[in-house]
């Protein structure tokens, strides 16, 4: 594997996967009832061990640029993702949720 710029990157693709469900909710119900954000900085926390001012603020500003990136690839996606939800209220399986995605 590469350095730390991979590693970083990786973190980063995970916050932003972490954040989906939140930039769901706020996309659909304007609001958050059930994800918990704060589930992705206790995230970083634990990858990531700075300490300090500093480290906070890093840690909030990439949990902000996670949640602008989950919530920008939903809306550009928005179309296969309520399809896909709306197999999944019907009952369906793994594999036809994938199939509505390819």
């Amino acid at each position: 594997r590469g350095g730390e710029g991979d590693d970083r990157a990786d973190v980063d693709r995970l916050l932003v996967w972490l954040l989906a469900g939140c930039a769901a909710e706020v996309m659909l119900d304007k609001v958050l009832v059930e994800s918990r954000p704060e589930e992705a900085e206790a995230f970083l926390r634990g990858v990531e061990r700075g300490e300090g001012v500093a480290a906070r603020r890093e840690r909030e500003a990439r949990v902000r640029w996670a949640s602008a990136q989950a919530l920008k690839t939903l809306r550009v996606h928005k179309a296969v993702y309520l399809r896909v939800a709306d197999e999944m209220v019907r009952g369906a399986s793994a594999g036809e949720c994938v199939a509505v995605v390819e």
